[in-house]
């Protein structure tokens, strides 16, 4: 019994839990079933439907737009990025027909009659024909010099006979023996090409005292006589303005760096001699000299910026046109489209966001108004109308909910009319089925009477046919008692009949006795 009052509290705790666990679980599903509900309404309106239609394309718009954008930008990137790689080999081939026309100039030089012969020694021991060559052969390099507008110096100095210079004269009385025992003449003799360009010359810069700005680059060729022997140089140097002038007007994005590189690794930009190295010290260039693709592009890193490595090797020269170009600049060109979509895009979508909100606020607005008034209506109020400044499907659709609760009125006013006739007849019947009642009445008391009528009867043809049966069963026996007496009339005929023939006899008799 103890063990039971303690188990009780416990138990009744345990059941008010559960109660309440029930009643919380019921409000949370009334929340949710509320909740649900009303989503439900959200979802199923027919502004959530349209806002949605609107909406959808818009989506549509966006992904256009920005596939468009895409592949534009795409487009662009790869037309810009043509287009450099077009300027730089341009340029690098512009710069080819210049160091061709300084070549064919040397050329030009070693072949001349008067500077072949003269440095040939062909005139070797007569003085005034030695004396007028030479004269000739520096009126031939002067007037190259000065008529060739890509040329900035020209000089030749062999093993015999005195340097010919357009800037000056040597310092040296042979400038061949020195220079021969220099670097740079090392480098020339021992190089398989007959023409070398370099970007330096130092020993003539020395020697002639020329400004190493003024040139861009030099070809250097080695001079041979009749049996093919080395005799001496011919150095051409093209101005450095023609290089700087080229290079300034290409047209490169902001922060582009394009420089004419000689293979000594002397670098001219649009702005002049570089101060520091900017290609030749670098692994992308060094790839691009050992490798046997003239022109070509990569992607490199330079300053830790993205940029596009363009080059383009001029001839066999050993020279290059390279050129550093920010990633970020080919995309510049794609921004422009990026922000004119990109505004398209807001805008198409505030304008078709702003027309489905319009839109469906007036749809929504008219169909609260008609809800209104048909609610109205349904409560019996016929004197609600609707009235609306819409053109459209709803304004017939007024007309007809308007039209339809006239209708309603006149209908209900008819049905009040022939109410009031239906209550007149029903007086008319009411009178009427009075009459009927008494008449009722009185065929249920004839039927009654006739039915009692009718039972007298059955019971008096019962009494009959019991008569009847007593009748029958009399005339039965009258029968039976008739057929007694016909058997008896008829045994009584036959003794009548006998005794009349034995009358007869008798008769007979008596008359024979008579006779």
């Amino acid at each position: 019994m103890k063990q039971d009052i303690k188990i009780r509290p416990v138990f009744e705790k345990l059941k008010s839990k559960a109660k309440e666990s029930k009643v919380n679980n019921e409000s949370e599903y009334s929340f949710k079933s509320e909740s649900k509900s009303i989503t439900g309404r959200i979802l199923g309106s027919i502004r959530y439907k349209l806002l949605i239609s609107f909406f959808l394309p818009i989506i549509f718009i966006v992904i256009l737009g920005f596939s468009a954008y895409s592949s534009a930008s795409k487009s662009i990137v790869s037309t810009f990025k043509n287009s450099m790689i077009n300027v730089i080999n341009s340029t690098g081939n512009y710069y080819d027909v210049i160091m061709q026309t300084v070549e064919d100039k040397a050329a030009q030089l070693s072949v001349d009659t008067n500077v072949w012969n003269y440095f040939s020694r062909m005139y070797k021991g007569e003085i005034v024909e030695e004396a007028e060559a030479l004269k000739k052969i520096k009126n031939i390099v002067s007037s190259m010099a000065l008529s060739d507008k890509y040329i900035e110096n020209i000089a030749i100095f062999t093993d015999y006979g005195q340097p010919v210079s357009s800037y000056g004269s040597f310092k040296d009385k042979n400038p061949f023996e020195t220079f021969k025992a220099t670097e740079e003449a090392a480098y020339i003799t021992n190089n398989e090409s007959n023409m070398v360009w370099s970007g330096y010359h130092h020993y003539m810069d020395e020697q002639l005292g020329i400004n190493p700005d003024s040139y861009a680059v030099s070809m250097s060729k080695k001079y041979l006589n009749k049996s093919a022997s080395h005799i001496g140089y011919i150095q051409l140097d093209i101005n450095r303005n023609i290089v700087e002038d080229t290079l300034r007007s290409l047209e490169l994005p902001k922060g582009s760096v394009v420089a004419f590189i000689s293979p000594d690794g002397r670098e001219i930009t649009g702005d002049g001699l570089s101060e520091e190295s900017i290609f030749v010290d670098k692994k992308f260039y060094e790839e691009a000299m050992a490798s046997g693709i003239k022109n070509s592009d990569k992607t490199v890193k330079f300053k830790g910026k993205d940029y596009i490595f363009i080059y383009s090797k001029i001839g066999e020269s050993g020279t290059m046109v390279g050129a550093l170009v920010p990633s970020a600049a080919l995309t510049n060109k794609a921004d422009s489209i990026k922000s004119m979509t990109l505004a398209i895009v807001i805008l198409a979508s505030l304008i078709a966001g702003v027309i489905g909100i319009k839109v469906s606020s007036g749809m929504a607005k008219a169909m609260k108004n008609f809800n209104i008034v048909l609610a109205k209506a349904a409560n019996g109020d016929l004197t609600a109308s609707i009235y609306t400044n819409r053109k459209d499907e709803f304004k017939i659709l007024s007309d007809s909910i308007n039209g339809m609760i006239s209708n309603m009125k006149n209908l209900i006013t008819k049905s009040a009319n022939v109410g009031s006739t239906v209550i007149k007849s029903t007086k008319y019947v009411t009178q009427n089925s009075e009459l009927l009642l008494t008449a009722s009445k009185d065929i249920s008391t004839a039927i009654s009477e006739i039915q009692e009528g009718i039972t007298q009867q059955a019971s008096d043809a019962e009494k009959c046919l019991r008569q009847t049966d007593e009748l029958a069963n009399q005339i039965n026996l009258v029968q039976e008692h008739s057929e007694s007496i016909a058997q008896i009339a008829s045994n009584t005929k036959q003794v009548v009949n006998n005794g009349i023939g034995e009358v007869d006899q008798l008769n007979s008799a008596t008359k024979a006795n008579i006779d």
